[in-house]
């Protein structure tokens, strides 16, 4: 395994321990892509992307897209491995 394969394997463990309140998502406040690119820790284009294609469910006020941490919860929820979206269930 070369070093990049490691560090993304420790990422992706390091990831799947996460509860909710570590991801810091309020289900009732709304994130912007930059908020939302942070939390999943992905680019800001890839989360527009996401946003474009309506994996996440979405609204734009003029030219901003505005995510409620209820749709982030649920994306991870869908995308995630069972170990992890068991444990942010039972936080909701």
């Amino acid at each position: 395994m070369t070093t990049d394969e490691n560090i993304t394997n420790d990422s992706i463990s390091e990831n799947s321990k996460r509860t909710a309140s570590e991801w810091h998502i309020e289900p009732t406040s709304v994130y912007d892509a930059e908020d939302v690119a942070n939390i999943l820790k992905v680019h800001v284009s890839t989360v527009r992307n996401l946003l474009t294609a309506r994996s996440i469910q979405a609204y734009k006020v003029g030219r901003q897209w505005k995510v409620r941490g209820s749709a982030i919860i649920a994306y991870l929820l869908a995308h995630s491995n069972i170990k992890l979206a068991n444990r942010i269930a039972t936080m909701i």
